[in-house]
Formats: structure tokens, sequence, C-alpha cells
């Protein structure tokens, strides 16, 4: 009796558990770049460009860190003076930390162009 139940319970299962893929059809696929139909206002680059303007009251090294904790840019900068530095990171990126002689501080990246003093 037990094999019968268990016999017509492995039938029941093979049979409902069968069941046809059906595949969503998106329509044609663009051959190229030239037919694909993109908003107006996509951005297609994946990194900004930033320029940090950073002085110092000591010469030394400053790190540009990304929220998670990868370095992105390491310069030495020169005491007293205004230090240019050019980097790009993901687009994603919205805030960047700056570490420079055991002091770290959190920039918020609102536009290109960023100015900070130690």
């Amino acid at each position: 009796m037990k094999r019968i139940i268990l016999l017509i319970s492995l039938v029941t299962l093979g049979l409902v558990s069968c069941k046809k893929d059906v595949e969503q059809q998106a329509g044609p696929k663009p051959i190229s770049t030239e037919q694909l139909k993109v908003p107006v206002d996509f951005k297609w680059t994946t990194t900004r460009n930033i320029t940090l303007t950073v002085s110092g009251n000591a010469n030394g090294l400053i790190e540009i860190i990304s929220s998670k904790g990868v370095i992105y840019w390491k310069s030495y900068i020169r005491a007293n003076q205004e230090n240019e530095i050019r980097f790009n990171v993901p687009s994603y990126e919205t805030a960047i930390k700056l570490r420079h002689q055991g002091q770290t501080v959190e920039l918020e990246l609102q536009s290109d162009k960023l100015n900070y003093s130690f």
C-alpha cells in the first residue's frame, strides 16, 4: 500500500512539475548602436572628472578614498600652497574621503570642482 501511494505521488509530482518555458519576446534586437532608441537626456559616461584644490599646513601625502575604502588617488602636497589634483570617480559615487596627516574628512560630490583646506 505504501508503495502504491509513493508511486502515485511521484507520478503526480513528475507531471505537475513539468512546464514549458514561455519566452518573452522583446522585439527585434538592434544590429548596431545607431539602431538603439535612447532618451535624449541619457548619459553614456560611467565616470566623473573631479578637480580638487587642496591645501594643508604641512607637507605630506594626501589620499582620496571612496566611501567603501578604495583608494582612488595618492598625491604629495606642499604646505601652505594650493595643490590641484584631477581624478576620476565612478558616476554613482556621491562622496569621497580625504586623508592627510592622520586626519580624515568626507566631502560630498555636489560639483566637479572641490576645495578643501586641512
